[in-house]
């Protein structure tokens, strides 16, 4: 049971750290009478070469339907709403894996805050957008999905869940407009908002995400909430590359450092490398009161991995995915005091 406990608070913190933490709701059932909740239909099956790539759940016309019936609703009665349309249908689908809680209001505290407080004029607004441009976020999907099993062959089908990125996200922005969590070999979930330029980073996002599904499948007995900061850094920093790799595109969050701070920070986290626990989410995500700079964990885990392949540059993929941790660091030779920053490695 501590172990649980534990693995629970971490997920918290890190969606926090990613969201934003909005106000985690204790609610009592409340009256949603006279709305139906259905199971989700009209998924999209993916193929390529005769191959299914991709099985893809969009849960937008939920949320419009919710944003629909919320809006005459006091605000704990839009979140137990937003449980029975959206968490509720969706649940057995896109919101299940070991690192996702079983209570339907837990898991809409952390995937999508505080649904509460949202404008429901501008989701609305957004929910449009996203609908309107469905096809090509299929599209998009369905490309990053042939590239990266082009480049990484897939051990297993995940499914694809796309769900609206929350308006209050202090990231959001920042993120272009698109996160992402993989809460299994089997799951990515991508969370969408319609900012400038989106589109691409559906396909950033389910190539990094993919990278992490296709690390699991080849690790099945690895739990990730055990990982030591330096599995971590190079967990996602070897994500992160992939993506680099597949898409050249290339998030703020992964040169989030100056130099002097990439220097600095890194030489204050090596004593804690083989550490586990609270350290982990505090290095990568840097949240205010952290005692961390925003994203320094995953400024680092691309700094790692990309200097590694800068000096192997024929390493195929699978060798570098499979490659034990502590070897790719030590062949990485990455020393952001000695110049090797990666603030300086530009796409």
């Amino acid at each position: 049971m501590r172990f649980v406990v534990l693995r629970f608070v971490f997920f918290i913190v890190m969606m926090c750290a990613i969201f934003g933490c909005g106000t985690f709701l204790q609610l009592q059932a409340q009256d949603v009478s006279g709305v139906s909740s259905l199971t989700p239909s009209g998924n999209t099956r993916l193929s390529a070469d005769g191959q299914t790539i991709a099985d893809i759940v969009v849960g937008y016309d939920a949320i419009a339907a919710w944003v629909d019936v919320a809006a005459s609703k006091q605000p704990a009665d839009k979140i137990a709403l937003f449980e029975r349309l959206i968490v509720e249908r969706y649940k057995s689908h896109c919101f299940t894996g070991p690192a996702l809680p079983d209570d339907d209001g837990q898991i809409t505290g952390m995937v999508f805050g505080n649904p509460g407080a949202w404008d429901l004029a501008q989701v609305k607004k957004e929910i449009q957008a996203l609908q309107q441009n469905k096809k090509q976020v299929v599209e998009e999907i369905q490309r990053a999905m042939a590239e990266s099993r082009g480049r990484l062959p897939a051990k297993t089908v995940p499914r694809v869940c796309v769900f609206y990125f929350q308006p209050d996200s202090p990231v959001r922005d920042r993120m272009h407009g698109v996160m992402a969590f993989t809460p299994s070999q089997f799951l990515m979930d991508l969370y969408v908002a319609p900012a400038s330029g989106w589109i691409p980073w559906v396909g950033y996002n389910v190539a990094h995400e993919y990278h992490h599904t296709q690390w699991m499948a080849r690790n099945p007995e690895r739990d990730s909430f055990k990982f030591r900061l330096l599995e971590y850094l190079v967990f996602e920093g070897r994500a992160d590359n992939f993506a680099f790799q597949t898409t050249g595109l290339r998030g703020d969050w992964s040169h989030a450092l100056s130099a002097e701070q990439e220097c600095t920070v890194f030489e204050s986290i090596k004593p804690s490398l083989h550490v586990t626990g609270p350290i982990l989410p505090k290095v990568m995500f840097g949240w205010p009161g952290s005692g961390y700079p925003q994203w320094a964990g995953y400024t680092f885990g691309f700094g790692i991995v990309n200097s590694f392949l800068k000096l192997h540059p024929k390493e195929p993929v699978e060798s570098w995915t499979d490659l034990a941790v502590d070897d790719l660091f030590i062949a990485s030779h990455y020393d952001p005091c000695a110049g090797n920053k990666t603030s300086h490695l530009r796409p």
